[in-house]
């Protein structure tokens, strides 16, 4: 498993264009490891630092293309390190997730994701996460709501718009199996926009 950063411009059209519209960051980071996510084991993270595009991701080989317009600035074979995540290891964690629950649609087959509106309801649900992971969470703050545009073409469902939440806190390891899976596979849904990377310290 690697860790690789890029960089990105914003002061181009093209790094424009990424800021404002997830699906063309997917794009980038799908060209950047050369295969569909699932295949890959992809996870990322953008953050916005002055005019430049942060990019962090995780996959099974690195970044395999070069793209014009972005940016390989490190990247490290982290999977030694995986190997020692183990249990009762204590780490400061930082995730972008998308705190959500299926519900049965009136008149539908198919369950719809929705946002867990309520704080209270977003962090059982990153204890639930947690458990269900391999770890614990030890203490855990809330920071800001994230919105994210995706454009697909009209007959992919159009323009959507997806909500996340930052969290940064504190975790221990209780079962290091799951936990190094959940951190190589992410967190909860959206993670081809972009969520459920767990950055740890």
């Amino acid at each position: 498993m690697y860790l690789t950063r890029a960089e990105i411009s914003m002061a181009s059209r093209f790094g424009a264009d990424c800021a404002r519209d997830a699906q063309k960051m997917h794009e980038v980071v799908t060209g950047l490891t050369g295969s569909k996510q699932s295949e890959n084991h992809v996870t990322y993270r953008v953050n916005a630092n002055g005019n430049r595009l942060i990019v962090y991701f995780y996959s099974d080989k690195g970044a395999v293309n070069q793209l014009q317009s972005v940016d390989i600035t490190g990247e490290k074979d982290i999977s030694s390190w995986i190997e020692s995540l183990e249990a009762g290891k204590t780490f400061a964690f930082d995730l972008l997730a998308v705190p959500s629950k299926k519900v049965k649609a009136d008149g539908k087959k198919n369950s719809q994701r929705r946002l867990l509106k309520n704080p209270e309801e977003r962090i059982a649900w990153l204890h639930r996460k947690a458990e269900q992971n391999g770890f614990q969470i030890v203490n855990v703050t809330e920071l800001k709501e994230v919105s994210k545009t995706i454009r697909h073409p009209a007959h992919k469902g159009g323009m959507m718009h997806v909500n996340a939440y930052q969290y940064q806190g504190v975790l221990i390891i209780k079962n290091e199996q799951l936990f190094r899976e959940c951190f190589c596979h992410g967190i909860g849904s959206g993670k081809a926009y972009g969520f459920g990377m767990l950055l740890l310290k």
